[in-house]
């Protein structure tokens, strides 16, 4: 049999493989590249995670931590985060803030905190550095509803928000925490197996990789194969209503409070379930700017109403008092005490909330500050609080939306019932 010669490969083809495997491997490490890339902040850089949220490279300056293992943020970092509503009060020297429960001011260089009128004692106080001011984070821990811990191990402060839903899990094994959803990725942090791990809330826990947190306070991801006895230690908080469904309000007016009414004997429409009679006003007074002259006509129609089964949302009006109205806004103290007597007001006469109707305000921004102030303080003591805006324009609806239960924006000249959801 004659030998076969065998057929020589061309070497320009070898020229051709080798070049395209080459291509081939510097494309897979552009690919795999980033999943190795090396931790940019700084070990002496106070690391913050928000829940499951890692936010040390989106935070505008950063932590403080004293010789006494306090905890300071800066303002502008407060705000962008969690609460949109603090600011600091230069005539007065205090950051307020107001959050769903709570109403809370702490003046600098002064070492106590007062949330909803009542001062308790801190050991630490606000300050200012390079024009921002720092709040020591731990002290406001009860105006936020918040739990802050420092790790020392990886230099990090946790922050978690008490009032959402908290998830954890078990590791299966002794694995590490990936930096990306990619087996290739590099390892964020080692869990031991058993080890708690918080999950993120706001992902859908059949994917095949979830976002976690380790008890070091590094976030990363794992397979959920990687982990068991997924349970639920906290749901999100939520407050029950005084009117389950639609509320039919039934709009009051009366001249004055001292003469209110006898409603006693005359039906209303079926379908009302609160009523919003006009017992409150606006006064000019050194002594208080609430004018709440009830007498024993207004204690009656209060008792008549929660006898027929009403809840009692009484108005709060300001006819003709727009210039104290005004000066009562642009001053927090003022505020405070008309807050003060409001809340004082409700639990004297065992109201049940308060509509609160002004006209003629040009300070917007004051007005909004005063409805997020006067919120909290209702909703500690359990009552409603409507904003009847018919009266007012430019009121941004976004922002005083998120802080009371119903608004009344639509005209009710022609008719005493507002339908509220």
């Amino acid at each position: 049999m004659a030998n076969r010669k065998r057929k020589r490969r061309n070497p320009e083809t070898y020229k051709l493989i080798v070049v395209a495997i080459f291509f081939v491997a510097i494309l897979a490490i552009f690919i795999k590249a980033p999943n190795y890339r090396f931790d940019l902040i700084p070990k002496e850089t106070i690391r913050l995670v928000y829940n499951t949220e890692e936010l040390t490279t989106e935070l505008e300056k950063e932590m403080i931590r004293d010789e006494q293992g306090e905890i300071y943020l800066a303002m502008e970092d407060v705000k962008r985060i969690w609460d949109e509503d603090i600011y600091f009060d230069q005539e007065n020297q205090q950051i307020i803030t107001s959050t769903d429960k709570k109403l809370a001011t702490m003046v600098m260089g002064e070492k106590e905190i007062t949330i909803n009128s009542s001062k308790v004692e801190t050991y630490a106080t606000i300050f200012e550095k390079d024009g921002s001011y720092y709040l020591p984070i731990q002290e406001f821990r009860d105006v936020y509803n918040i739990e802050v811990n420092y790790i020392s191990e990886t230099n990090t402060v946790t922050i978690d928000n008490l009032e959402e839903r908290y998830l954890i899990a078990n590791s299966n094994k002794t694995m590490g925490i990936k930096w990306l959803k990619d087996t290739f990725s590099k390892n964020v942090d080692k869990v031991e197996r058993g080890d708690p791990l918080i999950l993120d809330v706001n992902q859908d826990l059949n994917e095949k990789w979830l976002k976690v947190r380790t008890k070091r306070g590094k976030v990363g991801y794992v397979k959920k194969t990687q982990i068991s006895n997924i349970s639920t230690l906290r749901d999100d908080l939520t407050d029950e209503k005084q009117i389950a469904g639609t509320v039919y309000l039934f709009i009051d007016e009366f001249a004055s409070p001292a003469n209110a009414p006898n409603r006693t004997g005359e039906p209303l429409d079926q379908k009302v379930n609160a009523v919003a009679p006009t017992l409150f006003r606006v006064q000019r007074s050194d002594q208080s700017n609430l004018r709440s002259n009830i007498g024993t006509a207004g204690t009656n129609y209060i008792s008549w109403a929660h006898t027929q089964g009403y809840k009692v949302w009484p108005m709060l009006t300001n006819p003709s008092m727009e210039e104290t109205t005004a000066n009562m806004l642009k001053d927090y103290s003022s505020r405070e005490k008309m807050i003060n007597d409001i809340v004082s007001a409700v639990l004297t006469y065992e109201l049940d909330g308060i509509t609160l109707r002004f006209e003629g305000i040009e300070d917007t921004e004051n007005f909004i500050r005063f409805v997020s102030e006067l919120s909290p303080r209702l909703k500690e003591i359990g009552k409603v609080f409507v904003l009847d805006l018919t009266k007012l324009e430019n009121i941004s609806i976004e922002r005083v939306e998120k802080v009371v239960d119903y608004i009344i924006q639509d005209s009710y000249e022609n008719s005493k019932m507002v339908v509220l959801q």
